[in-house]
């Protein structure tokens, strides 16, 4: 059972707070969709910014772009720029992250996750991105390791998300991942999995696909929280787009997940599930300053999308009150849309202005998606943890369409956060630095 707070939302056309926004211009990128900063294999040790990149021409490929250590090259602008293919051939590539050092016992590789359910694209995969090649040369090596069997005569699954973790104690890190299958006729079918790690040649072999359970179907969070008895809680947090659902699920014990006969032994609980909510993406963060890990979700919409956070009963999962705040609403498309869905907001995520951490709430970024813009909401109190209303500013406004899934990152190491943002259907990257 949830309990709902509603707070108020001031809107305001520009940034005002003891903080701005610098522009540090951008740079033109064709289909520019989701954006990471990544620790770079530079001399210099810096951070890469990397693009991905699709379009949903029938037939086509598409391709990751990378600026190497970036933080070097802001001083000129974002114009200045030198880019590079980082890889191509890929089918819609979307989310990016770093593989762990602990998974390999090396450093080097990157993740990305691919597909969507656009025709001919829609047989996902994850990949692993060599990032240390030379990509003014020609671009790394990607290597598609999930092997998808093909479950009730599906085996066309799409990704945007992966974790590593050790499932089945032997000693090798695993990949889980949330997919979807989204047909033409029939019901959807989604299911978190976990890829086992082959013992040798991990980077040439498939990874065997195992079921961990039904529900998630593309963004999920996992955490490990430590509990009181020396154990962990194991957490999955699912935003079930497709189902209107927000899910919980969990396992405590030493072990991430107990294997039973029928398989692997989770609690569920549904948090939300409002008809014309589609829940998009989530982050699980403290966000008023009271030392508790909450909710940051958002519900994606033709007509009434919103920014939500909850307040977690971590110690009574099963009974306890999941208390509900609307931080803003009234999302939608901005215009006509063709081609690239129709919904808004998309991501979003909680950042400091700063390295110092001067602020005893983040604020939060929320890309609109199809509403052509990018949000920064502030926290109005910021010693009082009861206090969930926010003042929300526009930071960014694109010409057109759709605006993808920011980043950001002090890349320069002078304390202030740059903010990097993909403009999709104008065509470019934008960037911009948090200034005192």
């Amino acid at each position: 059972m949830e309990v709902l707070r509603s707070v108020l939302v001031i809107s305001l056309l520009g940034y005002t707070s003891a903080w701005y926004m610098q522009d540090r211009g951008s740079f033109p990128l064709n289909n520019a969709a989701f954006i990471s900063v990544l620790h770079g294999k530079s001399a210099s040790g810096g951070y890469d910014l990397v693009v991905s990149t699709f379009n949903a021409v029938p037939g086509t490929t598409d391709d990751v772009t990378v600026v190497r250590d970036v933080g070097s090259q802001l001083a000129g602008g974002a114009s200045t720029f030198q880019l590079q293919t980082l890889a191509s051939g890929l089918l819609w590539p979307n989310e990016i992250e770093e593989v762990p050092d602990e998974v390999f016992g090396t450093s080097g590789l990157w993740w990305v996750a691919c597909g969507f359910l656009v025709p001919t694209k829609n047989d996902g995969y994850v990949a692993f991105i060599e990032n240390g090649n030379d990509n003014s040369v020609s671009p790394s090596e990607w290597y598609g390791v999930t092997e998808t069997s093909a479950e009730n005569g599906v085996q066309d699954y799409f990704y945007h998300r992966s974790y590593f973790v050790d499932v089945d104690n032997d000693g090798l890190m695993d990949m889980i991942a949330a997919r979807v299958n989204v047909p033409t006729f029939g019901d959807t079918i989604s299911n978190l999995v976990f890829f086992k790690q082959p013992r040798s040649n991990a980077l040439t072999t498939k990874w065997t696909e195992r079921i961990l359970f039904e529900g998630p179907d593309s963004m999920f969070r996992y955490k490990e929280i430590p509990l009181q008895n020396g154990q962990n809680r194991y957490v999955i947090l699912s935003t079930q787009y497709f189902s209107e659902k927000l899910v919980i699920s969990w396992a405590d014990g030493s072990s991430f997940a107990q294997a039973t006969g029928s398989g692997y032994l989770f609690n569920h609980r549904t948090i939300a599930s409002v008809a014309g909510e589609r829940y998009f993406d989530s982050e699980i963060v403290d966000l008023n300053g009271d030392g508790e890990l909450d909710l940051l979700v958002t519900a994606n919409s033709d007509v009434n999308g919103k920014l939500l956070a909850f307040e977690v009963p971590w110690d009574s999962l099963f009974t306890g009150q999941f208390t509900r705040y609307l931080i803003s609403e009234g999302y939608a498309p901005h215009g006509v849309i063709t081609g690239e869905g129709a919904g808004s907001p998309g991501m979003s995520f909680s950042v400091f202005p700063s390295t110092e951490q001067v602020k005893s709430k983040p604020d939060i970024i929320m890309t609109g998606d199809d509403d052509s813009t990018v949000y920064l909401f502030e926290a109005n109190q910021q010693s009082n943890t009861a206090d969930w209303t926010y003042t929300r500013n526009i930071i960014f406004q694109a010409n057109r369409g759709t605006v993808g899934a920011p980043a950001a990152r002090d890349v320069d190491g002078d304390g202030n956060v740059e903010i990097f943002i993909p403009a999709y259907s104008d065509g470019a990257v934008h960037v911009m630095t948090y200034i005192p």
